[in-house]
C-alpha cells in the first residue's frame, strides 16, 4: 500500500470512528471499576472526537451477511444472558495443580535454616548481577536445605525465566501454586503458560483469580506492559470459552494501555505492541458483535485498524455499522475503502464488492471507479496505469456500485485489453446469459487461445441451463475455436469420451493451441496421463518454446497423476519464462497454478496458503476464515474447497457445510466441483434416495446432462441398487476415450460386481 494511502486512511478512520472512547457509552458491558479504569486511561490516550450520528437511514429489513472471509461463528449473536467476570469464575472449575508432597522445613533458628537463608541472599544478589548459572546453584542448594519454602521456589522460577529455561520456570511456578494457591505471581505465570499451551479454561481460572485481586488494588502491583499482556491472555481465553461479556470487561482495561507504553517497557518495538493490541481489539470487536453490541464492536474494530491497517477489519467495522443501522457511517467507511484503490487486489475487491452490494450501491464510489477506469485505458503508445485484470475488477465493482451499464462496457474493454482470467470471464458470461456467453467466449479464445480452460470452466459455472448453453455453442460459426469450446465444455461437464473425440478430430485438421488445450481438458476429465502425452506429441514446434503451453502440460500431468512428467513440464515452462523480458500476467497465473498442482502447496501469500499455515498452528477457525475468502476469490480451487468442507462442521456446526454448499449451488447449479461433496453429504446423511430422485428428475429434463451421471452411479450404489449401478458404470466407461485407463476402469468395475472372468477379458483388451 502506498504510504500516502496509509496516512490518509488512518486520518479518515480517526474521524470516522468513535475511536474507542465510545466504550464509555457501554457501561452495561463493563463492571464499574473496569469502566472507570478504561475511561480514565482512554482520556489520556485519545482526544475527544465527534461521534458518528446513529440517526442515519433505517437499516434494511434483512440482516446483512458478514463480509467474505468472516465465519458466521465469529460474529453470530449468542442466545444466552450475559455474565460478568466474577460470575464466570464461579462457573469455571478449579484448575488441577501439580501434586507436591508435603515436606517439612528446617527447624526455626537452626544452622540449616541459616545456611539456606545465606544461600538465598547470595543467589538473589548474583541474579541481580546477571550471573544466572551461579545464582541457580545457590538457590538449588538452598532448596535442598529448605524444600518447603515458596519464596525459594519463586526465586528459582524467576532465575530460570531470566536465563531462558522456560520449562524449569514453569515447573517451579507450578510447585509454588501447589503449595500456595493464592500466590499472585504464580497464578499469573502458570496462567500465561496455560494460554501459550492452548488451555483456555485453565488460563481463565488462574488469570481470572489474579485479575480480580489486581483490580481491587487498582493494578498497582503490575506494570502497564504486564496489565496489557495478562489482560489480553485472559480476555482471549474468555472469548474462546464463549464468555464474551466477561472478556470485553477485561479487554477494556488491557486496551486502555497505550501501545507506546507497552513498547517502552518491553523493549521489543512499537510494531509488536501495536500488532498485539490490534489483535485483541479485533477479537474484542467480534465478541461485541456476538454480545449484541455492534456500536461497541465498531469502536473496537476501528481501534484495531488504527493500530494495524487491515482491509478485512475495515470491512468488519462496516458490518458492525450496518448491524447498528448506521448506513451513513458505513458509506463513510466505504469512502475509506475506495480511497485505497481496492481493485488493485483480488481480496480487497471482494471485500469492497460486498460492502457496495450491502449498501445497494454508492454514488461517490461510482465516481471514483469512473476515474479509475479512465486511467486504466491505454492511450496511444502509453499503457494503462493498471493491469487488464485490475481493469476488469473495476468493472465488477461498477456493477456492485449500481452502474451495470458502465460496468458492462468496462468489462468488455478490459477483456479486449487481455483480461481473460476465469473471474473476469465468469462475470461477463453471467451478465450475458447462456445464449450470448458463447459469443464472448469465442472472441476471448480466438484472441487468447491459452485461456480455453478458464473460458470453458467459466461457461459452465455461470450457466443456469446446460441445454441452452450447448445449443448456443453449436450456433457459433463453424471453426476450430467453436469445436474447441464445445469439446472443453463437454470435458468440464464430465463427458471425457465425447470431448476427446471432438478435440482429436479438430487437432487432425488444425493442431493449434485452442484444440490442443481442449485435448488436455478431455484428458484430465478422463484422468488419463497417456492422453496428455498424446496431446503434447501433437503440438507444433512453435509451442515447444511457449512457456504457457508447458505450464498447461504441467497442470494436466499433475491432475492425472503423472508427477514426473508434471515436474519436467513445469521446469521447462520456468526456464522459458526466465528468458522473457516481460512476463504477462496470464503466464504468471499459469505458472502459479502449475506450481500449486505439482508441489501440492498453495501460492505463497494466498488465502489458501494462510489457511494451511493456520491449520499448522492448530487454529481451525482462522483457517476457515481464509478458506471462505479464498473461495470468494477463486471458486475453482478444488483443494481449498475440499479443505473448507472438511473444516466447516468442526468450527461452524454439523449443518454448516450443507448450508454453504446449498448457497453455492443456488448461485452455480452446474459447478462440477460442488456436485461431489453434495452427493457425498447426501449419502452420509441418509438422504441418498432424495438426492437420487433429484438427479433422475434433472436427467428427465435433459437426457444429455452428463454432469449428473457419475454421481447417479454413486447414489445407486449407496441405495443398494447394484445392478443399476453396474449398468450405469458400464455406460460411463464405454464413453471414455479408448486406452489403458478405460481398460483398467472396465476391469475394476467388472471385478466389483462379481465378474472376474469379464475383468480378465477387459485387461486383455
Amino acid at each position: 500500500m502506498r504510504p500516502s494511502a496509509v496516512a490518509r486512511r488512518s486520518r479518515r478512520l480517526r474521524v470516522l470512528t468513535h475511536a474507542w472512547v465510545v466504550l464509555a457509552a457501554a457501561p452495561c458491558l463493563l463492571d464499574a471499576s473496569a469502566y472507570a479504569v478504561a475511561a480514565q486511561a482512554t482520556s489520556t490516550v485519545a482526544p475527544a472526537v465527534p461521534v458518528p450520528s446513529a440517526s442515519s437511514s433505517p437499516s434494511k429489513s434483512s440482516a446483512p451477511v458478514p463480509p467474505p472471509g468472516i465465519p458466521p461463528s465469529r460474529v453470530a449473536p449468542l442466545q444466552r444472558p450475559p455474565m460478568t467476570l466474577v460470575a464466570v469464575l464461579r462457573e469455571i472449575p478449579e484448575p488441577k495443580s501439580v501434586p507436591v508432597a508435603v515436606v517439612a522445613g528446617p527447624t526455626p533458628g537452626s544452622a540449616t535454616e541459616s545456611e539456606a537463608l545465606r544461600r538465598y541472599v547470595r543467589g538473589r544478589q548474583r541474579a541481580m548481577d546477571g550471573l544466572y548459572a551461579r545464582a541457580a546453584d545457590d538457590i538449588d542448594a538452598a532448596l535442598r536445605l529448605d524444600p518447603s519454602s515458596t519464596a525459594l521456589r519463586a526465586t528459582r522460577a524467576r532465575i530460570a525465566g531470566a536465563a531462558g529455561d522456560l520449562p524449569r520456570a514453569k515447573a517451579e511456578w507450578e510447585a509454588v501454586l501447589a503449595q500456595d494457591p493464592t500466590d499472585l505471581q504464580a497464578l499469573i505465570s502458570v496462567g500465561v503458560a496455560a494460554f501459550d499451551a492452548g488451555q483456555p479454561s485453565r488460563t481463565a481460572a488462574l488469570l481470572g483469580a489474579a485479575w480480580v485481586r489486581l483490580r481491587l488494588e487498582g493494578f498497582a502491583p503490575m506494570s502497564d506492559a504486564g496489565r496489557a499482556a495478562v489482560g489480553a491472555a485472559l480476555a482471549r481465553s474468555l472469548f474462546r470459552l464463549g464468555f464474551d461479556e466477561a472478556g470485553l470487561e477485561v479487554a477494556a482495561v488491557a486496551l486502555a494501555v497505550p501501545a507506546e507504553s507497552v513498547a517502552e517497557q518491553r523493549g521489543d518495538g512499537i510494531d509488536a505492541a501495536s500488532r498485539a493490541a490490534a489483535q485483541l481489539a479485533l477479537e474484542s470487536g467480534e465478541a461485541a458483535l456476538r454480545a449484541h453490541r455492534p456500536d461497541v464492536a465498531f469502536a473496537l474494530l476501528a481501534r484495531s485498524v488504527e493500530l494495524t491497517p487491515d482491509p478485512r477489519t475495515v470491512a468488519l467495522a462496516a458490518y458492525a455499522q450496518l448491524l447498528a443501522g448506521d448506513r451513513d457511517g458505513a458509506r463513510a467507511t466505504l469512502g475509506v475503502v475506495m480511497d485505497d484503490g481496492p481493485w488493485r487486489d483480488a481480496e480487497r475487491t471482494a471485500l469492497a464488492s460486498w460492502l457496495l452490494t450491502s449498501l445497494d450501491g454508492d454514488a461517490r464510489a461510482r465516481e471514483t471507479l469512473a476515474l479509475a477506469a479512465i486511467a486504466a485505458v491505454p492511450i496511444g503508445s502509453r499503457a494503462g496505469e493498471i493491469t487488464p485484470e485490475a481493469h476488469a475488477r473495476i468493472a465488477r465493482l461498477m456493477v456492485a456500485a449500481g452502474d451495470p451499464e458502465a460496468g458492462a462496457a468496462e468489462l468488455d474493454s478490459a477483456m479486449a485489453d487481455g483480461a481473460v482470467d476465469q473471474a473476469t470471464l465468469e462475470a461477463a458470461f453471467r451478465r450475458t446469459g447462456d445464449s450470448e456467453a458463447p459469443v464472448l467466449a469465442h472472441a476471448a479464445v480466438s484472441a487468447h487461445p491459452e485461456c480455453l480452460r478458464d473460458a470453458c470452466r467459466a461457461l459452465v459455472r455461470a450457466s443456469s441451463d446446460l441445454r441452452t448453453l450447448r445449443v448456443s455453442i453449436d450456433a457459433l460459426p463453424a471453426d476450430s475455436v467453436r469445436e474447441s469450446i464445445a469439446a472443453g465444455v463437454l470435458a468440464t461437464v464430465r463427458s471425457p469420451g465425447a470431448a476427446w473425440r471432438r478435440a482429436d478430430s479438430v487437432v487432425e485438421l488444425d493442431p493449434s493451441r485452442a484444440p490442443l488445450e481442449a485435448m488436455l481438458l478431455a484428458a484430465v476429465s478422463a484422468g488419463d496421463p497417456a492422453l496428455v502425452a498424446r496431446a503434447a506429441a501433437s503440438a507444433s514446434i512453435d509451442l515447444d518454446v511457449d512457456a504457457s503451453w508447458h505450464a498447461s502440460l504441467a497442470c494436466a500431468f499433475a491432475q492425472t497423476g503423472a508427477t514426473t512428467e508434471a515436474e519436467q513440464s513445469l521446469a521447462r515452462a520456468e526456464l522459458l519464462a526466465e528468458s522473457m523480458t516481460r512476463m504477462q500476467s496470464g503466464l504468471r497465473r499459469s505458472l502459479a497454478d502449475a506450481h500449486a498442482l505439482v508441489d501440492g502447496r498453495a501460492a505463497e501469500g494466498s488465502a489458501r496458503a494462510r489457511a494451511e499455515g493456520a491449520l499448522a498452528r492448530g487454529d481451525a477457525v482462522s483457517a476457515v476464515a481464509e478458506l471462505l475468502l479464498a473461495q470468494s476469490i477463486d471458486p475453482d480451487d478444488a483443494a481449498a474447497q475440499a479443505l473448507l468442507i472438511g473444516l466447516l462442521p468442526r468450527t461452524e456446526g454439523p449443518r454448516a457445510a450443507a448450508e454453504w454448499l446449498s448457497i453455492q449451488l443456488a448461485r452455480s447449479p452446474n459447478d462440477p466441483l460442488l456436485w461431489q461433496p453434495t452427493v457425498m453429504q447426501a449419502a452420509s446423511g441418509g438422504r441418498a434416495e432424495d438426492a437420487l430422485a433429484r438427479v433422475d428428475a434433472r436427467l428427465a429434463l435433459d437426457p444429455q446432462d452428463t454432469l449428473a451421471l457419475p454421481w447417479r452411479e454413486v447414489l445407486l450404489r449407496v441405495t443398494g441398487r447394484s445392478a443399476d449401478a453396474a449398468s450405469a458404470a458400464r455406460v460411463r466407461i464405454e464413453s471414455l476415450p479408448s486406452g489403458p485407463r478405460r481398460s483398467l476402469e472396465e476391469a475394476d468395475n467388472e471385478l466389483q460386481f462379481g465378474s472376474p472372468e469379464s475383468s480378465v477379458d477387459a485387461l486383455g483388451r
